[in-house]
């Protein structure tokens, strides 16, 4: 769906582009006793289930990458994206990186 924040043709390659990454470099985390023991610490500073499960997920990645436990990832570097302020407040609190679409330039 286009929310006309893009032109028709922009939008077009942009979604290309991301379903392109959803296929070929995005993979699941599974939310196995790792990530779940962390979002019930996640929970208890007052974050919502799905935003919890999200922020206890990427601190999994950020953690499992940094110690080289990932075969085929080299980067460490886990950039958290969302919109949501109470989120993106938490995530820079464990000191992420927040990437909001919303006020990217």
């Amino acid at each position: 769906m286009q929310d006309k924040s893009l032109p028709a043709r922009e939008f077009a390659r942009t979604r290309r582009r991301f379903d392109s990454d959803w296929v070929s470099r995005l993979s699941p985390i599974d939310l196995g006793p790792a990530v779940l023991s962390i979002v019930r610490d996640v929970v208890r500073a007052g974050l919502r289930s799905a935003d919890a499960v999200h922020l206890a997920s990427a601190i999994w990645l950020r953690d499992t990458t940094s110690l080289g436990l990932i075969p085929d990832v080299k980067s460490t570097s886990v950039v958290f994206l969302t919109s949501d302020e109470k989120l993106a407040q938490a995530a820079l609190k464990r000191r992420f990186e927040v990437f909001n679409p919303r006020t990217a330039p």
